[in-house]
């Protein structure tokens, strides 16, 4: 199985993009991602700070299948992870990398032969190399993501 670890902010919208928070994705944007997962099968797995939004996987999948997403949502990286408290007792945000790397360890049954990260930020740890950035300030993904993101998943 190949997996996508899919952020959205600043993948599939930018800080140019029209609309509220709740339908402000990009139509050209969610056709590139709908190519990645054409032409790889790769199976999506939402690990943005939007999984926290829905109530259930079905409240995803139906939100991913409005906005136009044809591939596969099979998952959400866990949320419960996402505080830490610092050393002065405030909480602080774990790097994505973790929350990845969480859900990799709970689903190593899955037979995953290869999985990329695509986001737009960098807090990937030890997972790095799987990152395919993107920045929201640029225009989210652009085609060469989409043909790294083929390239390595292929």
């Amino acid at each position: 199985m190949k997996i996508i670890f899919l952020d959205i902010d600043g993948v599939l919208n930018h800080a140019w993009s029209n609309g509220n928070c709740n339908d402000r994705w990009e139509s050209y944007l969610i056709a590139r991602l709908n190519i990645i997962t054409d032409m790889t099968q790769a199976k999506i797995v939402l690990s943005s700070t939007w999984r926290k939004g829905y109530s259930s996987m079905q409240a995803l999948w139906d939100a991913f299948t409005k906005m136009g997403i044809k591939g596969d949502v099979i998952d959400r990286t866990p949320w419960g992870l996402h505080k830490k408290r610092n050393l002065k007792g405030a909480n602080t945000m774990i790097p994505r990398g973790e929350e990845i790397q969480a859900w990799l360890d709970e689903n190593n049954n899955l037979n995953i032969e290869k999985f990329i990260i695509l986001d737009d930020e960098s807090d990937m740890l030890h997972l790095s190399e799987h990152l395919i950035q993107t920045n929201y300030f640029d225009g989210g993904l652009h085609d060469c993501h989409m043909w790294e993101c083929i390239r390595r998943l292929t």
